[in-house]
């Protein structure tokens, strides 16, 4: 009997081993899944501000960033080729090369230009590629114009449609108006001249959304692929209105930025922007990081750089320059 007793109290004690070294085991295999050192993401327009973005924030939590570009001799590919980054020949045009980059890759970042011929079809490729590659999550940057629960359709609302009916496993960020916006020389240029032209409404706000703070996202997609698989983001790290935007462009620069009230014609890309919502409140919640443009146009000495672009002579002004707003 004592015997029979000692035999099922071993029985239970190897059991609840084997159980607690099942649990270890599972603990580890996930802790290398989702291990940065360990995994490979291949992020596209490296050389941009989005992709750039992107690749800066998974180079410090430790990713091996694998950098497509057209041009791997280029003063922008060196720079992050320096930090460690693989950089690979790619075009979206040249399915073959798409192929090759994703080789081996385990995340994607994909940001792919309306410009490029046949993007839809594009889109299509690289996102099936990576499917084909092995790649366990992709995220994939759109815009907010293009979410397909909106009534009108827009330049990305195909491929949302297309990844939503996929089976892979992905997370859309809808981008709005992007804060790199303000300092580029063009648009400092004609926030000197036409200061901000109101865009259909003194009330209503539009969105900004710093491009460093997208990695914060993919990062954190990629570490819990689980979480979000299938969720798709309407990005906002600030709402203003035109007048609030006019105070913050003034303070910050020490000018006296110009404000035109809104045409009794709405402008159409106001227009356009009406009905959109932001994602603003969660996000701030769950990565208080990111940033307002106030502190997006500090950080990239806003005011120091219109400053200084007011002393010079303004260049000609083309067609394409004559909207304020940044």
């Amino acid at each position: 009997m004592k015997n029979k007793l000692w035999t099922s109290i071993w029985l239970v004690i190897g059991c609840l081993s084997l159980v607690a070294c099942d649990a270890q085991v599972n603990e580890n295999s996930a802790e290398t899944a989702h291990n940065p050192a360990n995994s490979v993401a291949l992020v596209t327009g490296i050389t941009g501000n989005q992709g750039g973005g992107v690749a800066a924030t998974l180079l410090e939590k430790g990713y091996q960033i694998r950098g497509l570009t057209r041009d791997p001799s280029s003063a922008e590919s060196q720079y992050w080729r320096n930090l460690g980054v693989e950089m690979v020949q790619g075009d979206f045009a040249d399915y073959d090369s798409i192929d090759a980059a994703l080789v081996d890759a385990d995340y994607l970042f994909i940001n792919l230009s309306e410009q490029v011929p046949d993007y839809i079809e594009a889109s299509k490729h690289i996102l099936d590629s990576a499917q084909k590659a092995g790649v366990k999550h992709l995220v994939y940057s759109s815009n907010t114009r293009s979410n397909p629960d909106l009534a009108a359709p827009a330049s990305k609302t195909e491929i949302e449609i297309y990844l939503r009916e996929s089976g892979y496993s992905y997370t859309t960020l809808r981008l709005p108006q992007m804060m790199s916006n303000f300092v580029r020389d063009r648009d400092m240029q004609n926030i000197l001249r036409n200061g901000v032209v109101g865009r259909g409404s003194e009330s209503a706000t539009l969105a900004y959304f710093a491009p460093d703070d997208l990695g914060l996202l993919a990062a954190a997609s990629f570490a819990d692929t689980a979480t979000w698989d299938g969720r798709e983001v309407s990005l906002a790290g600030d709402e203003l209105t035109d007048k609030e935007l006019v105070a913050l462009l003034s303070e910050l620069s020490g000018l006296d930025i110009k404000y035109t009230p809104p045409p009794a014609e709405p402008d159409a890309r106001w227009l356009a922007n009406q009905g959109l919502s932001f994602d603003t409140e969660l996000l701030n919640r769950e990565f208080p990081e990111i940033m307002t443009l106030r502190e997006y146009l500090q950080q990239n000495d806003y005011g120091e750089k219109l400053r200084a672009m007011s002393l010079l002579p303004l260049p000609p002004e083309t067609e394409d320059r004559r909207r304020g707003g940044g």
